[in-house]
């Protein structure tokens, strides 16, 4: 059986986070069978602030910059400026196909955080 947890971590705190999963031992189930009821990621899960590309929970200088050298490309690459046609999918930060001028305020104004 597959089961999916949502999290919303939009009103949450950028930083590491860890997740404890427990399930509880079927009828019948004996003590040496229940060792694998409990699922733990200590430290995995890492909430980032917007703009910060290379996921290191700061968005620097080199996070920023990526975005006014991908402005206006999307997930095709194009237009491509010579040989580049990069896309990072976090750079799309509105969703709108391609890194816009919102997405590059967005960074902007995270510039500097470290989470």
């Amino acid at each position: 059986m597959n089961l999916v947890f949502n999290w919303n971590a939009t009103a949450g705190k950028l930083g590491l986070y860890s997740a404890l999963a427990t399930v509880n031992p079927v009828a019948g189930e004996t003590a040496p069978n229940q060792a694998d009821n409990n699922l733990i990621s200590k430290g995995i899960t890492r909430v980032i602030p917007w703009g910060d590309i290379n996921q290191d929970g700061t968005v620097a200088l080199t996070d920023v910059s990526v975005f006014f050298f991908d402005y206006g490309f999307g997930p095709a690459g194009a237009p491509c400026v010579g040989t580049h046609c990069t896309y990072f999918p976090l750079e799309d930060i509105n969703n709108s196909g391609a890194v816009d001028i919102i997405d590059v305020g967005i960074a902007a104004k995270n510039y500097g955080i470290i989470s």
